[in-house]
Parts: C-alpha cells; sequence; structure tokens
C-alpha cells in the first residue's frame, strides 16, 4: 500500500543559464559597486588629510612656540608617510580589481585616484619647504630671544633705579603721585614675571638653560614693598580722612574704619624697625603718618558706640537731653551730623 509518487518535470537549460548568468552579474556589478565606494571614500580621506597637512605647513609662525609645533608637527607627519603609502597600495589593490572586471569609472574618479596615488610625493614636497621655512624662523626668533633677554635686564635695572628714587620722597612730596607711581613700578614687575616665564621657556626650547632672573626681580619687589605700605597706606589714609570726618556720620563704617587704621598702624611699626628705618626722607613720612593715625584713632571708641547697629532713634533721643545734636543720625545733606562735630564737642 505505500508507495512514492514521482514527478516529472522538465528543465530548460538555457532558460537556467540565463536566469544564474544574469544574478552574477547583478551581483558583481553590486559588490564592484560598492569596492568603488569604499576606494573613493578612502581616497577622499587621504586627500582630505593631505589638504591639512598642506594647510598647516605653509603657516607662518607669529611666535617661537609655533615653529616648534610645526617642527614637531613634521617629524609627526614624516612619520606617518609610510602608513600613508600602505593606505595608497591597499587603494592601488582596489583600483587593479576595478579595471580586471572592466570596471568603468568616470573622468572625475580617475583624476582622483591619481590625485590621491600622488598625495605621498606632495607631502614630502610640503615638508621640505616647511623645513626651510623653519630653520630661518628658529634661527629669527632666537635673535630676537636675545633682544628680549637684554630689555628684560635693562628694564629690571630701571626698577631699581626707580625704587632708589622713591628714596628720597618726604613729606613735601606729593603723596598720590608718589602712591601711582609705585602702582605703576609694581604693574610693571607683574608683567615682568611674566616675560621672565616666557623668556625662560623659550630658552629650553633651544634646549638651553632658563637664566635666572627671578631672583634680581624678586629682589626689587622686596625693596619696593616698604615703600608701598607707607605711601599706599597714606595715600588711602588721608583720601578717606575727610570722608570719615566732614562726611554723614550714618555712612561711617565703624568696624571697616577701625580695621583699616590697626593695620596701617602696625605695618608702619614693622617697617619703622627694619632696614626702612635708615631712610631718612621717608621715615619722616612714616612718622607724620603714624602721629596722625593715632590722633585719629582715638575717635574709634566713639565711632563704634555710636555706629552700633543696636542703636535706636529712642537712643538718639535720650543723647538729645545731654548733648544738642544738629539734626538727627539718619539725614544726610548740610547740618547732618558728622564726626568732626562729635569730636568738636566730645
Amino acid at each position: 500500500e505505500d508507495s512514492e509518487r514521482f514527478r516529472m518535470y522538465t528543465v530548460k537549460c538555457d532558460t537556467v543559464k540565463k536566469t544564474c548568468a544574469a544574478r552574477a552579474r547583478l551581483a558583481t556589478k553590486c559588490l564592484l559597486e560598492k569596492l568603488r565606494e569604499t576606494m573613493e571614500a578612502a581616497n577622499e580621506d587621504i586627500r582630505q588629510r593631505t589638504a591639512v597637512i598642506k594647510e598647516t605647513t605653509e603657516q607662518v609662525s607669529d611666535k617661537c612656540e609655533e615653529t616648534f609645533e610645526l617642527e614637531a608637527y613634521s617629524k609627526r607627519i614624516e612619520g606617518e608617510l609610510e602608513s600613508l603609502q600602505e593606505e595608497i597600495g591597499a587603494s592601488q589593490e582596489q583600483m587593479d580589481a576595478l579595471n580586471d572586471f572592466q570596471f568603468e569609472l568616470s573622468g572625475p574618479e580617475l583624476t582622483d585616484f591619481w590625485t590621491t596615488v600622488g598625495c605621498p610625493a606632495d607631502i614630502t614636497r610640503m615638508l621640505e619647504a616647511a623645513s626651510g621655512r623653519i630653520a630661518d624662523e628658529k634661527r629669527d626668533f632666537l635673535e630676537q630671544l636675545e633682544k628680549d633677554k637684554m630689555k628684560l635686564v635693562a628694564d629690571m635695572d630701571g626698577y631699581g633705579d626707580q625704587i632708589i628714587a622713591f628714596e628720597k620722597c618726604g613729606p613735601e612730596s606729593d603723596v598720590d603721585e608718589v602712591a601711582d607711581g609705585i602702582t605703576s613700578l609694581q604693574d610693571l614687575m607683574a608683567e615682568c614675571k611674566e616675560r621672565i616665564e616666557v623668556i625662560n621657556s623659550r630658552e629650553e626650547l633651544y634646549a638651553g638653560d632658563p637664566t635666572d632672573y627671578l631672583g634680581t626681580l624678586e629682589m626689587n619687589v622686596d625693596e619696593l614693598e616698604p615703600h608701598a605700605l607707607l605711601w599706599l597706606a597714606c595715600s588711602r589714609f588721608r583720601g578717606q580722612l575727610p570722608l570719615w570726618l566732614d562726611g554723614p556720620f550714618k555712612n561711617v563704617n565703624g568696624m571697616e574704619v577701625e580695621d583699616s587704621v590697626v593695620e596701617w598702624i602696625k605695618d608702619l611699626n614693622k617697617q619703622a624697625k627694619g632696614a626702612f628705618a635708615e631712610i631718612e626722607e621717608p621715615m619722616k613720612v612714616l612718622t607724620n603718618l603714624k602721629d596722625e593715625m593715632t590722633a585719629f584713632k582715638k575717635n574709634l571708641p566713639i565711632i563704634n558706640s555710636l555706629r552700633n547697629p543696636g542703636l535706636r532713634l529712642r537712643h538718639w533721643k535720650n543723647l538729645e537731653a545731654t548733648l544738642p545734636l544738629p539734626t538727627l543720625v539718619q539725614q544726610e545733606g548740610d547740618g547732618a551730623l558728622t564726626l568732626a562735630w562729635l569730636d568738636r564737642k566730645s
């Protein structure tokens, strides 16, 4: 009972052959198209990298740091040429495969391919041109570095001369003018420190030992410091004094005034005991200033008492019974209560 049924099929070999051949051609075309796209993408990447190298190696440096960076960049690119040749070799193998299958490329595609093949030679020429320019720039920047070093030394000598000039400033000198001169010199010294850092870093770029300029600069800074403490304190104290004495008493901040005056007097006492004490003219200014501050210091108790945040209007009314206040402390303008008025009445 069990039986197997057989069916007979008629197969036309020509039809099968044609169908398989068509599918094979289609598959081959797809593979070759994919190969072309892969090759083109790789070649485009190589050409773009070459364009970047061209742009970078043609740059003219404004600073010697840029020249040394370009030199390091050129050496890195030179070291990568071998791997670039390998990439182009792979691209040529892909082109050979396309030619074997007679895959037709357009004129622009062929131009791009041969441009890519020539990239290593182009890069070699770029590096050679950059090498000559780098050598010239390094020579020029080295000459400029020597000039910068000479200018730096001359400037620091000038700073020392200015400090010596401050030693001659005394009671007859214009306080604000001297203070401004000291502030300007401090700014120049701060800038000088940055110049030293740049010069030292460039000396190291040229494989040299950094010159110790900081020692001289720090000596100048130390010598200027007592003059700065004296004249800046004098300028600030004498500038604030009219505001404290004759301005509205309600605007006087007791804690800030006390902190400033006490700190200034402490600094002046330190200066009076050091080597600064041997410089005659500034010491006259210091002595006069300390006397002025000490005289003003006697006002601190009344300032702190009457500028106490806890003091209320009723307290001022109680004071009016014994002290004829000109106006309430909350008022400003003409007739307002001042520290000078309180000082006269105390």
